[in-house]
Formats: C-alpha cells, sequence, structure tokens
C-alpha cells in the first residue's frame, strides 16, 4: 500500500494501520483448541519527500480488506490461516487473498 513508481513502492512518511479481528473457539482440530474469526484490515500510506517532480502520486487513499481465519496453537506457536477480500485498492495495488501468520514472544 501506498506510493509507487512503476513497479516499486517507494515507502511514506505518514501511515495507519487499523485492524478489527473477532474470534471464536471452537472443537478439538489437530489436537489442539482451534479458533475461527473475521476480520477488517485497513490503512494508507501518503506524503513523500520527493515525488520526483509531481510524477508520483503520493496522497492519502484508503486501502481495506476484509476475510476469515483459522488460528490453531501448534505448540506455544499460534498460527493463522486467512483468506481475505480486497475491498478498497487502487489499481496496480498488489492484493494478497490467502496467508497464513504465526507469532511468539521472546
Amino acid at each position: 500500500m501506498g506510493p509507487k513508481d512503476g513497479d516499486w513502492f517507494l515507502g511514506a512518511n505518514n501511515y495507519y494501520v487499523t485492524s478489527v479481528e473477532l474470534q471464536r473457539e471452537i472443537d478439538q482440530l489437530l489436537g489442539t483448541t482451534g479458533r475461527v474469526g473475521v476480520f477488517a484490515d485497513i490503512g494508507s500510506a501518503w506524503g513523500l519527500d520527493d515525488t520526483l517532480g509531481g510524477t508520483v502520486d503520493d496522497g492519502k487513499y484508503i486501502r481495506s480488506s476484509v476475510g476469515v481465519s483459522l488460528t490453531l496453537d501448534l505448540g506455544n506457536i499460534p498460527v493463522s490461516l486467512f483468506v481475505a477480500k480486497p475491498v478498497d485498492y487502487r489499481d496496480g495495488d498488489d492484493r494478497q487473498s490467502f496467508g497464513i501468520s504465526f507469532s511468539t514472544s521472546f
């Protein structure tokens, strides 16, 4: 998300990201308690120091998606599979509709 020059994402000086997910526990799955969820992600990135003479549009455009997730605790690591549908996007955005994530702390 954010300003691009051709196929290159340029980053931004300003951004915001918001994510909301509601989860519900389900029965045992693969030997662990599973959780299903619904989520919404919203964000934007904008503002560059150099817009290459005005050729790069660095405006504040909202991107958002909604989806469903399945989370399993494998050992002490929560692993989530998700399917998402982009709602607000711009032409040329890379859209991801399936993914896996995991997290841990140390």
